[in-house]
């Protein structure tokens, strides 16, 4: 074969100036300018009902436990327990999310004696880079699709997948018993390859006993598809290999999945459902 050679000419984009331009953005705008975006709301995605465990309110008032985008494999679970699945999403489903027609927002409520946990999910090979959050306390004393809810004080924290909220990685203010406009923000930017993963965690407290929660104003989260992950990728003995007298095999790995289960009518309460 012909050996060959490149010669490399600096071109004008090389100048130091830019370079060191180049280099501010990077610091100034880290993961999110290289990474995607996308937004949880009415238009862009999907509540999906699922059967819940007995005596849980929510189902029986036709609240909902998880959102799906429309298009991404992005996932919003909520559940009263901090089971995970082996994917570290949100395993036991509760009916704590549902959309106000009169305002045509999601809103996240808990129980009267349990908190709110809520996790975002995307599949393994994706990582999250950063996330805003806008909450309204704006109903405090309203009923919100035949949920009742408490006048009192809330907090939303974001927290690891143990959901200890005394150590939050991040926190709203702490929204009070009145009804207000005031925007209430929690967010956070990525700083290094592993100070995020694939999952977000989040513990919604709240004062006291009684049904409680508040208004989703808007949600944007940022991501990649740059993220590393372990996988069993071994297609078997070489001598087994041989035998069969193949030139080729399969192994096939999970990314992630969104488990159902069966879809089929359940009953709760007078409440239909589809899983």
């Amino acid at each position: 074969m012909r050996p060959f050679h490149l010669k490399l000419r600096k071109s004008k984009w090389q100048h130091p100036v830019l370079i060191i331009l180049a280099g501010c953005f990077a610091v100034l705008f880290g993961p999110r300018a290289y990474g995607q975006n996308v937004t949880i709301s009415p238009s862009s995605g999907h509540l999906i009902a699922g059967l819940t465990y007995t005596g849980e309110v929510g189902f029986e008032q036709g609240w909902s436990s998880l959102w799906r985008h429309n298009q991404l494999p992005l996932t919003l679970h909520v559940s009263d327990k901090k089971d995970l699945t082996s994917s570290g999403v949100l395993k036991d489903p509760a009916g704590n999310i549902s959309l106000d027609k009169s305002q045509n927002l999601y809103v996240v409520d808990g129980g009267a004696s349990v908190s709110t946990l809520m996790s975002l999910s995307l599949p393994k090979g994706f990582r999250f880079t950063g996330y805003r959050i806008v909450l309204l306390n704006n109903i405090n004393g309203k009923t919100i699709n035949s949920a009742n809810h408490a006048s009192m004080s809330k907090r939303l924290y974001e927290t690891g997948s143990t959901f200890d909220y005394e150590n939050p990685l991040a926190s709203t203010a702490s929204m009070g018993s009145t009804n207000e406009t005031k925007d209430y923000v929690i967010e956070r930017t990525s700083k290094t390859a592993s100070d995020m993963t694939n999952n977000l965690y989040f513990y919604f407290w709240h004062e006291k006993n009684g049904f409680y929660g508040a208004t989703i104003k808007s949600i944007e989260l940022y991501f990649t598809a740059e993220a590393e992950f372990a996988a069993e990728g071994v297609p078997g003995a070489p001598d087994e290999i041989i035998a069969n007298g193949v030139n080729m095999v399969g192994s096939e790995f999970t990314t992630g999945k969104l488990d159902l289960g069966v879809v089929k009518p359940n009953t709760n309460e007078e409440r239909r459902n589809l899983l």
